[in-house]
């Protein structure tokens, strides 16, 4: 009870690439919306992804979108060079 609930996303982008525009778009919806509840709550998301995906020039079309998702998360870059 005084522990928090984490889910950990691997490989995120890949999956992201594979939906189609609408498909897309309720999914960042959806990471809005986990991003507002974890603010608020004890509940915690963490997701991997092996390129930057708010900046990635693939995703150009929802890309106001992806900066309501950016709003409500926090990038940790892990370079080549920390990796042991």
């Amino acid at each position: 009870p005084d522990k928090g609930y984490l889910i950990v996303i691997d490989e995120l982008l890949d999956y992201l690439k594979r939906r189609n525009t609408m498909e897309l778009r309720f999914d960042l919806g959806f990471l809005r919306e986990l991003g507002e509840v974890c603010k608020h709550s004890r509940f915690r998301i963490m997701s991997g992804v092996q390129e930057a995906l708010f900046d990635n020039p693939n995703f150009g079309f929802v890309a106001s979108t992806l900066l309501t998702v950016k709003d409500r998360y926090v990038q940790m870059v892990i370079h080549r060079e920390d990796i042991t």
